[in-house]
């Protein structure tokens, strides 16, 4: 199961600067709580894996990117992981196996399963568990570590020769080059009955209580628990190169490129899979599976409940970001791509699979509203109050904004309509707005920028965040919480009220966009740096090294993730010019085109220039 094998936002945007700001050249940087700063790039995947309800994919340059679960921050990739070459999931943490065999693991840790054992040394492979973790070394030997309550990393003591290695979710099984195959740990459905007239494997994998082998023929022999025929293999499966199995099901790969499947299917995890073609690797968790394709696609199918079937390798740049204070991260990218991954409470991970491309995305506490590029409105999640329950007369929208469990959308008639909790008043829209620009929602109160700029509220707590200042005057933006709300002016200068407001530096300087978590404020400002002002709690005021280049900001309840554009001789994404990113000039040395993302001067062709620009910025983006 898991082997080792809107317009005021584009005015603020396009107020940046000059930084590249190409799919290739962007990441996602995220500190605070959940600590979210993660991989989300368009570019071919080498390898993918699963975990019980995460999935992951080892992209073409050694970056790691996952999605699904994160409520123990298995899908937070470390920013200093470097290049991996494997990954695999347990059931919350995840297993990385780097360019230089060495083991780094991420998640839960609450029975030592991210311990990596000091003197552990080069490892090939690595395998992961319910709670507990294993690695074949570069000896052909086995070290396990972690929970070892059914006798899991009980590592045979003349185990040797192994080449590879898998984890159920109490047992683990290895294979050696001989084709042998031992198994340890439960065994409570025969699991580790391996048969004796098994005949040299090739590969092995392990589902949750049963275990799978390839012979050298190519034939597939499985055992074990046969609950939801698990090991009702189809009489005419054919040649198969790769298995991988999940809770009660298989999931074969055949020679040709197709996957085939049996057992539980619940989630459409056996006859989902049916559908791919040109597939050359794959592998399953609880209750899906994921595919890598020869183009270096990602495929996910199956149980979506914690979006770990929805895959966020887009195919353009980043447009909007946004955070809630639950700690969903999402994403929309400029061919209409959404994705989303945290905790996923409620449904907000269960994006439809009919959603249309989308124009722009509000992030509620418990809800998602996605504005599609047709003007309708879509809405997902917790369904109390009616919050995403989307009017049927609503009239085309250009707008949608949501914070707490309440949803604004700005009509194109520029009106304002909103629906969902109301305990505050939050819903009801004043009769003498008129035409509306743009619109925000705080937890309890909403918000309007009028025709002449000036900002209207309604709603609100007693901390009087809905209490506009009188002399604020025109403003670009409006971002709020529960008990304190902020205002972009035009010149720059950001404006705070509400019992709760922190206070404000002294030296902001001039921002071109600001939010707000529970108890703190980021300002994004004209030079590219980050401020953020406010409690201290879980390091949100800690800024990581080294942050410019930002083009958007977000902020949760305890945290902010920003979008840090990179520069034309950062090929490889990374922050930083360095070597990786000589290695792909140099891959492409000579070549010729349009959109050569190693032709830094954009002459057509990858030679000498574009080699001493790189040198020229060696170390660190300019500017």
């Amino acid at each position: 199961m898991r082997h080792a094998s809107g317009a005021v936002l584009a005015s603020i945007v396009v107020a940046i600067g000059s930084w590249s700001s190409a799919a290739h050249a962007q990441r996602l940087v995220g500190w605070g709580f959940s600590g979210s700063s993660n991989t989300d790039r368009a570019q071919p995947a080498l390898k993918a894996a699963a975990g019980l309800y995460h999935s992951m994919a080892v992209l073409d340059d050694g970056r790691i990117a996952a999605w699904g679960s994160g409520a123990d921050k298995q899908v937070n990739v470390p920013v200093d992981l470097g290049a991996a070459v494997s990954v695999a999931g347990g059931h919350q943490h995840t297993v990385a196996l780097l360019a230089d065999g060495s083991v780094r693991c991420f998640g839960r840790n609450t029975s030592g399963q991210c311990n990596v054992p000091a003197d552990l040394g080069p490892c090939t492979a690595v395998a992961a568990g319910d709670a507990f973790s294993a690695a074949i070394t570069a000896a052909g030997t086995v070290r396990c570590w972690g929970n070892n309550a059914s006798g899991q990393c009980n590592v045979p003591a003349d185990l040797a020769g192994v080449v590879g290695l898998d984890c159920g979710l109490f047992f683990t099984i290895a294979v050696l080059k001989d084709g042998s195959v031992r198994c340890w740990g439960n065994n409570s459905s025969g699991q580790c009955n391996v048969p004796t007239d098994l005949g040299p494997a090739v590969q092995i994998c392990a589902g949750t209580k049963h275990s799978v082998a390839i012979l050298a023929d190519g034939s597939v022999r499985c055992w074990g628990s046969n609950s939801a025929g698990a090991l009702a293999i189809p009489p005419d499966l054919g040649p198969v190169v790769q298995v991988a199995a999940g809770n009660q099901f298989t999931l074969a790969l055949l020679a040709d490129g197709r996957v085939r499947g049996w057992g539980w299917n619940a989630f459409g995890q056996v006859s989902q899979a049916g559908v791919l073609t040109g597939v050359t690797s794959i592998d399953a968790g609880d209750s899906h599976g994921v595919a890598v394709h020869a183009d270096g696609r990602v495929s996910a199918w199956g149980n979506n409940t914690f979006a770990q079937a929805q895959v966020p390798i887009g195919a353009g740049a980043v447009k909007q970001i946004g955070i809630t204070y639950t700690s969903h991260t999402a994403v929309l990218r400029d061919d209409g791509s959404f994705s989303i991954r945290g905790f996923c409470n409620d449904g907000m991970c269960a994006v439809p699979l009919d959603l249309g491309p989308v124009a722009q995305f509000a992030l509620g506490a418990s809800h998602v509203v996605a504005l599609e590029v047709d003007g309708s409105v879509r809405a997902w999640g917790a369904t109390w109050n009616g919050i995403t329950a989307v009017p049927s007369d609503l009239p085309p929208v250009v707008e949608v904004a949501a914070r707490g469990s309440h949803t604004l959308a700005l009509c194109n008639d520029g009106s304002v309509r909103a629906w969902g909790e109301n305990d505050r008043g939050q819903c009801n829209v004043p009769g003498d707005l008129g035409a509306v620009q743009s619109i925000a929602a705080g937890t309890d109160s909403s918000f309007a920028i009028v025709a002449d700029g000036s900002l209207r509220a309604w709603g609100g707590s007693t901390a009087g965040e809905a209490n506009v200042p009188a002399d604020l005057g025109p403003v670009l933006q409006v971002t709020a919480e529960r008990d304190h709300a902020h205002a972009l002016r035009l010149d720059g200068s950001v404006r705070s009220w509400g019992s709760g407001a922190p206070a404000q530096p002294a030296d902001l300087g001039t921002a071109v966009q600001i939010a707000c978590g529970s108890d703190h404020v980021v300002a994004l400002r004209a030079n590219g740096t980050v401020r953020v002002w406010g409690t201290t709690g879980y390091d949100t005021n800690t800024l990581p090294a080294g942050l410019g280049r930002v083009v958007q900001i977000a902020a949760g309840g305890a945290e902010v993730v920003v979008l840090q554009a990179g520069c034309a001789q950062d090929i490889s994404g990374d922050g930083v010019v360095n070597g990786a990113d000589l290695a792909r000039l140099l891959t492409a040395w000579s070549q010729t085109g349009t959109g050569l993302a190693a032709d830094l001067n954009g002459d057509g062709m990858v030679d000498g220039v574009d080699l001493g620009a790189m040198l020229e910025a060696w170390g660190a983006c300019p500017g």
